[in-house]
């Protein structure tokens, strides 16, 4: 038995019990059972959500604790759910939604086999421009090694790979390189039309990416934000246009980006036993305020979630909001028990704020980034950063940032890494 002044008010039994006694409650007593979230949504809206979570799970009959998160089971279907408690067991925070199942999982899968399937067609026809029987199928194997690397380059993050994957795929490009030598030897063959086919679509792969790179929504910052983080190497894993940007279908996030540790740095973080963290280079990385303001929203005490795995509940985990007086800047994902400020404050650019971690929607330790006004996602700007962030980018900083020294060192960056 927990007692309930000790017990974690978002311990899954404690939570499920909770949303038992709200969920089978007749509808003039389910207040007493969730007041504050009643308070924050209004009534009308809190009965919305509940009387649109019976009618989809029909008569009541289980609330299971799965690894995406808390399961709400009927006899006619399932919602997903998230909860906290107050110590006398009522439901301080809830969220839910239709029941999606696994699907994280078959979309990790189908992307490692994407991944698979993409790297044996560029090493097979790596393998048949040293075999090509004439000019013109040489040309047709080369373009076809060019397109899978513009896709790799384009919509993928290589600076974030591992150090040797990305020797392996430099490689590639040396091993193709070097068959032309074979060139004299060869006929010029049949197949021209088929190269000819092969250079439009890299043409318009590349110019895809260029166009993706460079996007802009049209919707500029009040004034450049400094970068959030300490030195060295950062990579933004997620970042410019539509194609890009998976953040693009939250209006408020358009212009977001993820940012990760570049591999090639030595691991920086603050004390502590990060257990299962330890291979991410982000991971308790020290966030700094990137502009001046006032705190409207500030959560800590989100448990990081496990790596590779989403648990469902509040997007943002743990997170800092500000207000600058022309948009608001949302930093997410933050290290629980390092947020440092409370919704009122007044926070000066480079103030510390929390740490990089792992909560709320994420798979991998990063810091989410974002600037909206009137609900709408701006482009993003920082001191020193020319063009856009776009996936794969990276930014180093020189120098450490401190509360209120404007005159630092600003960003530097470069396309690739050594």
């Amino acid at each position: 038995m927990h007692d309930l002044n000790d017990a974690d008010p978002g311990d899954p039994r404690r939570v499920g019990s909770a949303l038992e006694r709200l969920l089978t409650a007749s509808v003039s007593d389910r207040r007493k059972f969730a007041p504050k979230v009643a308070d924050a949504i209004g009534d009308q809206e809190f009965q919305r959500v509940l009387d649109e979570t019976v009618a989809t799970i029909g008569v009541f009959t289980a609330v299971e604790d799965s690894p995406d998160g808390l399961v709400v089971i009927g006899v006619d279907g399932r919602m997903s759910a998230w909860g906290r408690t107050d110590p006398d067991g009522t439901l301080s925070g809830l969220l839910l939604r239709p029941y999606r199942g696994p699907e994280r999982g078959a979309s990790k899968v189908l992307g490692r086999v994407l991944a698979l399937g993409l790297t044996a067609t560029a090493l097979f026809q790596i393998w048949r421009c040293w075999n090509a029987a004439s000019v013109s199928t040489w040309a047709v194997c080369v373009l076809e090694v060019a397109m899978a690397y513009a896709f790799i380059e384009g919509f993928w993050c290589p600076a974030a790979m591992r150090w040797r994957m990305r020797q392996v795929i430099a490689g590639g490009v040396v091993v193709s390189a070097v068959s032309a030598y074979r060139l004299s030897s060869l006929p010029r063959g049949s197949d021209a039309a088929w190269a000819i086919c092969c250079g439009v679509v890299l043409i318009a792969m590349v110019a895809i990416v260029v166009v993706s790179r460079r996007h802009r929504w049209g919707t500029s910052l009040s004034r450049p934000l400094r970068f959030p983080l300490d030195g060295g190497g950062w990579i933004v894993a997620q970042g410019g246009g539509r194609l890009m940007n998976h953040h693009v279908v939250v209006e408020e996030q358009r212009g977001a980006v993820d940012l990760v540790r570049s591999r090639s740095e030595s691991r920086q973080h603050s004390e502590g036993d990060h257990g299962a963290f330890d291979g991410y280079r982000a991971y308790g990385a020290r966030v700094h305020a990137p502009c001046d303001g006032l705190v409207v929203s500030a959560v800590d005490g989100l448990p990081d979630q496990p790596v590779g795995r989403i648990r469902y509940g509040p997007a943002s985990g743990n997170h800092v909001s500000i207000d600058t007086g022309s948009e608001l800047v949302h930093l997410a994902h933050l290290r629980p028990g390092t947020v440092t400020v409370a919704i009122g404050d007044r926070v000066a650019v480079g103030q510390p704020l929390g740490e990089v971690g792992n909560s709320g929607n994420t798979t991998e330790p990063h810091l989410h980034l974002h600037a909206a006004r009137d609900g709408l996602g701006l482009d993003l700007s920082f001191e020193g950063v020319s063009g856009s962030c776009y996936r794969g980018r990276v930014l180093r900083v020189r120098r450490r940032l401190s509360s209120g020294d404007r005159t630092a060192e600003p960003v530097r960056t470069r396309e690739d890494e050594a």
